[in-house]
């Protein structure tokens, strides 16, 4: 399961859960709980290359994703489940080229290009990833608490008087910058925004609302800690797609 939190001034806390052995369906527009990947295809001149296949094997399941260059030479994966990830770029005239163990985080937007060589130059071209990807295209301030993490550090019960449940993995949201424990005992919720409490959080399970409209806590847990594969916190400048925002 993979988790969203947002934080800010008069704005909401997301979190957006991936559940462990889910499944997103890519027809549709990226979801909080998915990933983006893209990037361009040029040739060893530079010149772009348009109708190139671009296959993206999920290490974890074996599941294929599959797209093409456009006339511009880029490409777009929109909605990758979290998960580690060999890239590759086929093009009749040219050698296959591919990036291997490529990770991919909840709420990741990662810029992958790829230069081809000409067919016989090379019998393959494998991209090394030793760099760090580059997000490009976003702005917002975000922290994700990964499966590592999930697996080795400890959670606490509830912090809401006492009340809210033993082992939440909302507090682990802690780790990010401008998140905080709430002891107002307003809701169940055990974390809030900056200096305001947990009544401006969202939770988002698998790209799906659970926040109560009202009481703006969880309506319900969403999921149980063993079930949580990762999570991300986003603290400023999100986009507008998670709403409820004055910022």
């Amino acid at each position: 399961m993979s988790t969203k939190f947002l934080p800010g001034l008069f704005s909401p806390l997301l979190l957006a859960i991936v559940l462990l052995g889910s499944v997103t369906n890519g027809a549709f527009g990226q979801s909080a709980a998915t990933a983006v990947l893209t990037g361009m295809v040029t040739d060893p001149q530079g010149a772009i290359v348009p109708q190139a296949s671009v296959i993206a094997r999920n290490l974890d399941t074996g599941i294929e994703s599959s797209t093409a260059t456009t006339a511009d030479g880029l490409y777009r994966f929109p909605n990758l489940a979290p998960g580690t990830y060999d890239v590759t770029v086929v093009k009749q005239g040219f050698s296959n080229a591919t990036a291997r163990g490529i990770h991919l985080n909840v709420g990741d937007y990662r810029d992958l290009d790829y230069k081809l060589q000409l067919a016989g130059a090379a019998l393959s071209i494998t991209v090394t990833t030793e760099a760090p990807l580059i997000e490009t295209t976003r702005t917002d301030v975000s922290t994700v608490v990964d499966e590592k993490q999930m697996r080795d550090l400890p959670v606490t019960n509830g912090f809401a008087g006492g009340l809210g449940p033993s082992n939440d993995y909302a507090v682990l949201a802690t780790m990010a910058p401008g998140v905080r424990y709430d002891f107002s005992t307003n809701t169940l919720d055990p974390v809030g925004p900056g200096a305001y409490n947990d009544r401006g959080n969202v939770y988002n399970v698998d790209g799906g609302n659970i926040t109560d409209p009202i009481a703006n806590g969880r309506d319900a847990l969403g999921a149980s800690l063993d079930e949580v594969k990762e999570f991300q916190v986003l603290t400023n400048n999100y986009n507008a797609e998670y709403g409820r925002s004055s910022m």
